[in-house]
């Protein structure tokens, strides 16, 4: 993950900018209120992550298992992705949920829960859709650094 921050930084760092540009408001639910509008501060760096499947690091297979299972590896790879970049999930302020079926919806939620406990990113989800390797989800995030 280290590796993906770096080659991230350089590859802005190719295209002129100092560090990876920052944006001030970067997404907010239907209901504006100040509890579910995240910020980015000015000059804050972001991490801007691919999706995450449900691989199970040392072996590199799919988690076995229900949608339960699957969406807490998928879950706890973008802990570690959001943590080996010097963030941790509390800094997440946009979440996009892939499921392969929108009927698990409310499984994947509470599992989300879990690793979301307070102040929730924002949050889409999109059901009905053929994952990479037959993965029954898979979450990609923007997080302050």
């Amino acid at each position: 993950a280290k590796q993906l921050i770096n080659r991230a930084k350089n590859i802005a760092i190719e295209m002129g900018h100092d560090e990876i540009t920052p944006f001030h408001i970067i997404s907010a639910s239907i209901q504006e209120t100040e509890d579910n509008i995240k910020y980015i501060q000015e000059n804050q760096p972001e991490l801007f992550a691919s999706g995450q499947i449900p691989l199970v690091p040392s072996t590199g297979a799919l988690a076995e298992g229900g949608i339960e299972e699957q969406a807490r590896q998928a879950l706890t790879n973008v802990k570690a992705l959001v943590e080996a970049a010097g963030s941790d999930l509390s800094k997440v302020v946009k979440t996009t949920c892939f499921l392969k079926d929108i009927n698990d919806f409310a499984a994947f939620n509470a599992v989300y829960a879990e690793f979301f406990k307070e102040n929730a990113p924002a949050r889409s989800c999109v059901g009905g859709i053929d994952l990479p390797k037959g993965a029954l989800c898979e979450v990609e995030v923007i997080a302050a650094v």
